[in-house]
């Protein structure tokens, strides 16, 4: 009777024992277990399409070589890439050859097509090269697909390859302007907060 009564308030007492309570931003710090390797430091600022990502003297920039694990819907920021322009994108689309991948030219309709770069741990190494995703806005609840064809590199960046821009940070997808506009999104407020997975 005496060992009844002893698992009996052994069961109750575990009952009793409050379930830790993790924020939203604990359980993403917790899914996002990528940390820079290295860290980049800019010695000028340099001129670059996009003024509010470009190297500033004295810049010191986290390298990564890491993305967070990818999910069913993996959270993202996206900002805007015309894709047609070598001073906003720097070297041309990595997974572009001789100049022509499927239906995407460079310089040419980058601005037109539905594509995206993604940072470097989620591009893998040209693994993702012309993969389909998914994308859906947070703020307007549309969805559409895009392809990939760059990767946004967080491993390196102030310098002509990289158009003179900061390296990525581990979390981008880099879109076109006809992302934006199927997400119903104005890509002048230059980041959205957005969800991908891979088709």
């Amino acid at each position: 009777m005496a060992k009844i009564s002893l698992q009996i308030t052994t069961f109750l007492l575990v009952l009793s024992i409050p379930k830790p309570n993790f924020s939203a931003t604990t359980r993403l710090r917790f899914l996002a277990s990528c940390e820079p390797y290295d860290t980049l430091k800019s010695d000028k600022t340099l001129k670059c399409d996009a003024p509010d990502v470009c190297c500033k003297a004295g810049g010191v920039y986290d390298l990564y070589n890491c993305s967070p694990p990818l999910m069913t819907s993996t959270p993202a920021i996206m900002t805007e890439n015309n894709f047609t322009d070598p001073a906003d994108t720097g070297d041309p689309p990595s997974c572009i050859e001789n100049g022509d991948m499927v239906h995407i030219d460079y310089p040419g309709t980058g601005a037109t097509e539905k594509v995206v770069a993604l940072s470097t741990g989620w591009y893998s190494n040209k693994k993702l090269c012309k993969r389909q995703i998914k994308i859906t806005a947070l703020k307007t609840g549309k969805s559409t697909t895009a392809m990939v064809i760059d990767e946004c590199a967080s491993d390196a960046g102030c310098d002509q390859k990289h158009a003179n821009q900061q390296p990525c940070r581990n979390n981008i997808v880099d879109a076109s302007p006809s992302v934006w506009k199927a997400l119903a999104l104005d890509p002048d407020i230059g980041e959205a907060k957005i969800t991908w997975s891979l088709l």
